[in-house]
């Protein structure tokens, strides 16, 4: 069947917008060397290089929507930039996604008519969301989150649904990598040229302090990048080297070598950003892959590889382990306080929850211990667990209900013997690693910002296959009741009926 093409023999040719949105990314890092890089000459030429690419992007993104991945990897990617002002980043984020996503509405129309479909379980998902919003905590702020969701779901379905037509899953996953890549090296650019002051911050203990104010530690100094925070340096990393080694075996000689090399500069860069989760994540997928793929040589590479790092931390000497072990990582460096109270809530109210995406909200509440610092934020406040912050939002049945949405299409994946869409690596690569983050960060829990779109758009893929298989397999069944007698028919009938 067509729809089972094998896409690595597809031609790969590079998108003319990597072109535009380098450029753009060049011209914007250089504008900040310049004796005054936020006056109004350097705003407007920033102005007009953006409106120029975004207008590029759109008209290439409607000749082909497989393209459109890289745009909205890109958006998210872009958005959490620190240099952005804060007045400007809700009208740039709504207005992009609402731009380039808003020709695929219609597409949701037959998602919804589509029998037995993980998308349309979605759209119920999302439809008990819009319900929570009457009673949220901040019924506007979940009201935009949910229309921004429901824009990127139906883009993500048009980029997924275009790419399963052409047999180009692996052009959907290059176009998503080539965005990460594009960033990334932005990143590490900014890590080169840019002062030290504007790249790096303090690390801030969950109660607000300075790590050195009450321990008498020395500070730790962690990346951020162009970033706000180095936990976006981190996302970003894990992202990126997730799509790599997921597009790696389509990859040329020559691609192969540039891919290598980024990864091992994404790696750099969440060292001294000091984001450990991702890097875990990455593991704990690459582990799991090796024991998949080589069975039990892959089981003894495991243990060697576990064992290796084991004795390097030993004979790393003492100053080393205190810096790998450090910030109280047993209860995830305070994050298990916030979980603790959080739980207590979600037993107040464990069907309906607090109303979408707002699970930060329950923070501001006077009986909460940790009130000062990173924690009084309102809804935009992060409780640092993804499963929690949707039980949280909208309810435990409905987080378990969104959990089965997610992973029926991998066991459909998992139970067929042949793999032409090479979903399996996604799995290893991008799904298990994005799910293990998600326990000490909300990150997947809709389809906003880099992970959660990722999450969103890899599902999609698999859920494609699914409904493939499904109809390969009713096919199958009707042909061969065909060919029957008619009393063996008429007897499988009967039996049916029964």
């Amino acid at each position: 069947m067509a729809e089972f093409a094998d896409s690595s023999g597809v031609a790969l040719p590079l998108p003319g917008a990597v072109l535009i949105a380098g450029a753009a990314a060049i011209a914007a890092i250089t504008l900040l060397f310049i004796s005054s890089p936020f006056g109004p000459l350097s705003l407007a030429l920033v102005g007009v290089i953006v409106l120029a690419a975004v207008w590029q992007g759109w008209l290439v993104s409607r000749r082909d929507p497989v393209q459109l991945a890289f745009f909205l990897m890109l958006f998210e990617l872009v958005s959490e930039c620190a240099y952005i002002p804060d007045t400007l980043r809700p009208l740039a984020s709504y207005g992009l996604t609402l731009l380039f996503c808003f020709p695929a509405i219609p597409l949701m129309w037959r998602a919804w008519k589509g029998p037995a479909s993980g998308f349309k379980l979605y759209l119920v998902y999302y439809g008990w969301c819009l319900i929570t919003v009457a009673y949220s905590l901040a019924p506007t702020y979940s009201f935009a989150r949910l229309l921004r969701t429901v824009l990127l779901f139906s883009g993500i379905l048009l980029c997924v649904v275009r790419a399963r037509q052409q047999g180009e899953v692996a052009r959907l996953v290059r176009n998503l990598m080539l965005a990460c890549i594009v960033v990334t090296l932005a990143t590490a650019a900014a890590a080169l040229v840019l002062p030290h002051s504007r790249t790096w911050s303090d690390v801030l203990e969950p109660s607000g302090q300075l790590v050195a104010s009450e321990y008498g530690q020395e500070e730790i100094s962690r990346f951020i990048g162009l970033f706000g925070e180095p936990n976006a340096v981190g996302e970003m990393v894990l992202v990126t080297v997730g799509l790599i080694l997921t597009y790696f075996e389509f990859a040329t000689r020559t691609e192969r070598k540039v891919l290598v090399a980024t990864v091992l500069l994404a790696l750099a860069l969440t060292g001294i950003a000091d984001s450990r989760s991702g890097v875990l994540g990455l593991m704990l997928g690459g582990s799991l892959y090796l024991c998949w793929k080589y069975r039990f040589k892959g089981f003894l590479v495991v243990v060697s590889g576990c064992a290796m790092i084991v004795l390097g931390l030993t004979l790393a000497g003492p100053n080393f382990s205190i810096y790998i072990w450090r910030g109280d990582i047993w209860t995830a460096t305070g994050r298990t306080d916030v979980w603790q109270y959080a739980l207590k809530q979600i037993a107040h109210r464990p069907i309906t929850g607090y109303g979408y995406d707002t699970a930060g909200a329950i923070l501001s509440n006077r009986y909460f211990p940790l009130w000062w610092g990173p924690w009084d934020e309102g809804p935009h406040s992060s409780l640092h667990d993804g499963y929690i912050s949707s039980m949280v939002g909208v309810g435990i049945p409905a987080t378990i209900f969104w959990i089965f949405i997610m992973f029926r299409p991998w066991l459909t994946v998992f139970r067929q013997s042949e793999d032409p869409w090479r979903l399996k690596r996604m799995l290893f690569f991008l799904v298990i690693p994005l799910l293990f983050v998600n326990i000490d960060e909300s990150m997947i829990n809709d389809c906003a910002g880099p992970a959660g779109l990722l999450f969103a758009a890899v599902w999609a893929v698999a859920e494609q296959y699914r409904l493939v298989v499904s109809r390969r397999a009713a096919t199958v069944d009707r042909q061969a009741l065909q060919d029957l007698p008619a009393a063996a028919t008429a007897l499988r009938l009967a039996q049916s009926t029964r």
